[in-house]
């Protein structure tokens, strides 16, 4: 049967195996003091292991000033392993820097409570009385609280579950290692909370038993630490660097099963209702996506299929299989993906660009000489006819000079929309710079040729423009190549023929359509 001295032996050896501990992990968390949290889980842990040697002392005390002098240097350690633990907690579920600010609010009670308890007397707010009783293996330090002592009660309490919630949300929204971390270290604070409950006066055979609780409370963050590498800088930068890339990923096994989705993905709609620790929904049109890849068991995908969109975004996947180890086969899927809307639309808008007149909306001139060299090429091989039209707004520089240049450009404007309803969808339309406009069509005759020539006139001369109230006459000469060209005849010099026609019906009065080779014009 073990005596009185054993059992304060016996406490005081788990007590120092429980302080070394924590004041390594202190030490080994300090080391790591650029991760986020490190620092105020070396303070917690230091702070505990400090209220661990309070505690040897104060059971090996002997004589009654000796005990009450540790249990009050106990009593000043204690009150900051809560605060301490509740700030570690924080940086720890926000995964980034705490306002300088909330240090000094969280801490500076602490210090203000634990220095009273420094200088206990009876009748004070922090406790009404005080004594010491030696019923049990060692005297024992008991007391009434005073208004101060419910108040710090209320203090601790309230941070230590909030403490406690922040982790179990941690584990909830984390993954893989991280989860099983912050579930280590929420097992761990619920030992001295667990403790407070059965002993409420955190004596147990004589002993105050907190002091141990927060020993095993330790054992559980280092098993965090070195067992799931809570405080790893390249891991805690990976896992961070994953969370925080632009790009969702989306882990799954060779089953469907959900391993893993960072923070993007959670944010994207193309991954609602994929759930960590379920098979992904194969009824939506991802999961089918997805389905269609994992059934060809191919290891990425076709460059053609790698475009998903959904609602109105533009999504490019990179999928690539996973597999344990050599000869093994696929064990399941990486899938990353990226949101290239913006992309996309980019530069969908520099080929817009690249083939339409800003102005006007029609083709540019060197994609409409792009468009036509095809046409052109064709009609070579096919021996086919065809006509160029060249048209220039007759006195349009008067129009900008009288009307102004932002009338000037809607003249344009409402011309490159009339003429193109009138056109045919085989007819190319285009801007050939400035006021003059270009017009491409297969034809069968040269009276054919003439008469989409007159058309167009005769749309422009029928506009009904005005400026301020003021009627604006608008008229376009008009200049027509027709021809069957074969192989030796180029495009440019159709082209110049157009340009000649156009020069002569200038020359000729303007607003009128001549045919290239025709000796006299129509209008």
């Amino acid at each position: 049967m073990l005596s009185t001295g054993d059992y304060s032996i016996a406490w005081s050896i788990l007590l120092t195996l429980s302080s070394i501990i924590s004041l390594y992990i202190s030490g080994y968390a300090f080391q790591r003091k650029y991760v986020n949290g490190a620092l105020e889980l070396s303070f917690f842990l230091l702070m505990a292991a400090l209220f661990m040697i309070s505690g040897i002392l104060e059971v090996n005390g002997f004589y009654l000033f000796r005990i009450l002098f540790f249990a009050r240097a106990g009593f000043f350690f204690a009150t900051f392993t809560v605060p301490a633990f509740f700030l570690f907690t924080l940086k720890y579920y926000k995964d980034r820097d705490l306002h300088p600010g909330l240090y000094p609010l969280f801490l500076i009670l602490s210090f203000a409570i634990g220095f009273a308890g420094l200088f206990l007397r009876s009748g004070s707010l922090l406790y009404r009385e005080f004594w010491l009783e030696d019923r049990h293996s060692v005297p024992s330090f008991h007391y009434r609280g005073g208004i101060l002592y419910y108040i710090q009660l209320a203090y601790l309490i309230s941070l230590s579950m909030a403490s406690q919630l922040l982790l179990l949300l941690k584990v909830f929204k984390s993954r893989g290692k991280v989860r099983k971390q912050s579930l280590f270290v929420f097992l761990g604070s619920l030992v001295p909370f667990i403790n407070i409950l059965i002993f409420p006066e955190r004596i147990a055979g004589g002993f105050d038993s907190q002091p141990l609780a927060l020993g095993v409370m330790g054992c559980f963050i280092g098993i965090s630490l070195f067992r799931y590498r809570m405080l790893d800088l390249i891991q805690a930068a990976r896992e961070k660097a994953v969370d925080n890339m632009g790009d969702g990923l989306l882990v799954i096994d060779h089953s469907g099963l959900v391993l893993d989705i960072n923070r993007k993905g959670r944010e994207l709609p193309l991954l609602e209702g994929f759930t960590l620790g379920r098979i992904y929904p194969g009824e939506t049109r991802f999961g089918t996506y997805l389905s269609g890849f994992i059934g060809r068991g191919r290891d990425r995908f076709d460059p053609d299929r790698a475009l998903f969109r959904e609602g109105g975004r533009v999504f490019r996947i990179f999928m690539s299989s996973l597999s344990e180890g050599r000869g093994k086969g696929k064990s399941g899927y990486l899938i990353i993906i990226h949101d290239t809307t913006e992309m996309v639309n980019l530069v969908s808008d520099l080929e817009h660009h690249a083939r339409i007149d800003s102005l006007t909306g029609i083709y540019n001139r060197r994609h409409w000489m792009n468009l036509v060299r095809k046409e052109w090429d064709t009609a070579v091989l096919n021996k086919s006819a065809l006509v160029l039209i060249i048209f220039d707004l007759d006195h349009f520089k008067r129009i900008n000079d009288t009307y102004g240049h932002v009338f000037g450009d809607e003249v344009l404007r409402t011309v490159a929309d009339r003429v193109r309803e009138i056109l045919r969808k085989t007819e190319i339309l285009g801007r050939y710079g400035g006021e003059e406009f270009c017009l491409y069509c297969a034809v069968e005759d040269r009276e054919q040729a003439y008469a989409i020539g007159e058309r167009v006139r005769e749309c422009v001369e029928s506009l009904n423009m005005s400026r301020e109230g003021v009627p604006v006459r608008l008229t376009t000469s008009v200049g027509v190549c027709f021809g069957c060209p074969d192989g030796e005849e180029r495009l440019d010099s159709y082209l110049q023929k157009a340009d000649e026609a156009l020069y002569r019906a200038k020359g000729a009065g303007r607003n009128m359509t001549v045919l290239y080779g025709d000796g006299e014009a129509g209008s």
